[in-house]
């Protein structure tokens, strides 16, 4: 009997240790399982942070991807449209060559009876008049002198636009003539002389499609060369006279980057 009382205290012990463990061991389980838990919840927020950033990067990408096509195709539509422009002046400059041509040839006849009226009379010869450049010639010329520059002729634009500018000072393509000859001399490497063709560019009391560029680029020059004082007056300039323009807004976002000298 006392033996059985022995085995079954015994039994009991056994029993509230091991539940005791048990208890112990289930508890600690909880405890790594609630870790475990904490630590992937705190891994999917970073997961899903990540994902957010690749996904704005992906589409910042995207987005620069087609600007730079879009801008690739304008361009390659602007060349086609010149393109097409030059030959319509060149077969209109042909019939015109034809026309005067033949326009010279009766003018000469008339000139040769004259000429023989002239000497008989002992009178001096009439004065030769200045030749008359059409619209389109001009046109012609400036044009040509644009796809030399496009083209990278850098040398070739330079003297076609210095050309243009000496023989019509006064035409309607002047203007632009002068700023397209600043960014072909800054391609040269010419930048005080690019500097110039800016300032006369930029100077023209009417406005023309590049004058707003040429200020820009007048200030970006200045910058350039490290002259920050003049490069803050073009650009307020530029800010003050065409508030509105796209060229106006690149020469706000200069003027307020961090340690730029054209921003004290």
């Amino acid at each position: 009997m006392i033996i059985a009382l022995c085995s079954l205290a015994i039994s009991g012990c056994a029993s509230k240790k091991a539940e005791s463990e048990w208890q112990q061991g289930k508890q600690t389980l909880e405890s790594q399982l609630v870790e475990v838990g904490k630590d992937q919840t705190l891994l999917a927020e970073q997961v899903q942070v990540l994902n957010k950033q690749l996904s704005e990067l992906d589409a910042r990408l995207a987005s620069h991807i087609n600007e730079q096509q879009v801008s690739f195709e304008q361009h390659e539509a602007r060349i086609v449209v010149l393109e097409n422009g030059i030959k319509r002046l060149q077969t209109t400059a042909s019939k015109s060559r034809k026309a005067a041509a033949r326009k010279n040839k009766t003018q000469n006849k008339s000139k040769k009876t004259k000429v023989a009226a002239i000497n008989k009379a002992k009178d001096p010869p009439p004065a030769k008049p200045t030749p008359v450049v059409s619209e389109e010639e001009i046109k012609r010329i400036y044009i040509n002198a644009y796809l030399a520059l496009k083209s990278g002729h850098y040398e070739q634009a330079g003297n076609d636009f210095n050309r243009f500018l000496t023989e019509f000072p006064a035409s309607k393509y002047t203007h632009q003539a002068e700023y397209w000859l600043g960014e072909t001399l800054h391609a040269q490497g010419n930048t005080l002389q690019a500097v110039e063709a800016f300032q006369k560019a930029s100077s023209a009391r009417e406005t023309h499609p590049q004058s707003n560029a040429a200020l820009l680029r007048l200030g970006q020059l200045y910058a350039e060369l490290g002259r920050a004082e003049e490069a803050k007056t073009s650009f307020l300039r530029l800010i003050e006279e065409q508030p509105q323009s796209p060229e106006a807004e690149i020469a706000r976002k200069t003027l307020s980057k961090p340690g730029n000298n054209t921003s004290k």
